[in-house]
């Protein structure tokens, strides 16, 4: 172990877990270390001393933990979009195909299926401009 690190964010995640792993076979296995194993150094040792690898694990795991609720609220509201995308693109398509369709008795399109497009298209439209055009 070394005085190498100026703060606990630039030891390696990999120096951090040696170093617990090895604090736990003392705890668990070589209990007649614990004295020389758990002291606080002076200078400080941020990759040795126990208190301080135990505090900068515990800080990165909060911050993970945090990071990954982020990204779970994330997920939800990409998900939430892209099913009301899929719910106005079946619409479309619907209202698409029904304009394809002919009334057999007067040879015309149905008239209310262009109403229902044009609803369908302006909602559509409405919804990527709220994001100013890019979904996510």
């Amino acid at each position: 172990m070394s005085n190498k690190y100026e703060h606990g964010d630039h030891i390696p995640t990999e120096v951090l877990c040696k170093r617990a792993d090895e604090l736990v076979d003392v705890l668990t296995k070589d209990r007649h270390r614990m004295d020389a194993e758990f002291t606080m150094r002076i200078p400080a040792e941020l990759d040795r001393d126990a208190d301080l690898v135990i505090d900068e694990i515990s800080r990165r795991l909060t911050k993970h933990e945090a990071t990954i609720k982020e990204k779970d609220v994330e997920i939800e509201s990409l998900q939430s979009q892209h099913d009301e995308l899929k719910r106005l693109v079946k619409e479309w398509k619907e209202a698409e195909d029904a304009l394809l369709t002919f009334d057999a008795r007067t040879g015309f399109q149905l008239a209310d299926c262009v109403i229902n497009s044009s609803h369908t298209k302006r909602a559509l439209q409405d919804f990527i401009d709220q994001d100013g055009g890019a979904i996510g």
